[in-house]
């Protein structure tokens, strides 16, 4: 089996898991959104909490060249274990921590919002054309 159709398959194994365990005590649903052909694998949660709409993405990875980008990790633990016992190579898996050393392994894929975002709030020291590698500026 290709390597990226075998973490396409883990991935959606693993968020489709971790997406059954609701909240008992708020009337919140988490849902995992799974998009094996764009490499887009989310968990939101929606619901309302006490007078408020809530609309939080808790985990979002992209699959990319047999490379898995993990955008954003709000699980107390973090997926990022529970994905490498599942059975992806710990090599395969860009977080956080180290995606500003990768990012340029991946051809200069275009970072996601919160990337930017951290930038304009002066939490990256990169330069606009860092951020926007293909020529968009």
């Amino acid at each position: 089996m290709d390597k990226s159709l075998k973490y396409a398959d883990i991935l959606t194994q693993v968020l489709r898991q971790e997406s059954a365990i609701q909240p008992r005590l708020q009337n919140l649903k988490i849902s995992s959104v799974c998009d094996q052909e764009t490499g887009q694998f989310l968990i939101i949660m929606t619901g309302w909490q006490k007078q408020s709409w809530i609309n939080t993405i808790l985990f979002h990875a992209r699959l990319i060249e047999d490379k898995i980008i993990i955008e954003d990790d709000n699980f107390e633990e973090g997926l990022t274990n529970v994905l490498i016992k599942a059975g992806i190579s710990p090599e395969d898996i860009i977080t956080e921590v180290d995606k500003d050393d990768r990012f340029e392994e991946l051809g200069g894929v275009i970072p996601t919002v919160n990337f930017a975002l951290r930038f304009f709030l002066g939490l990256e020291g990169r330069s606009l054309q860092h951020c926007f590698p293909l020529g968009f500026l």
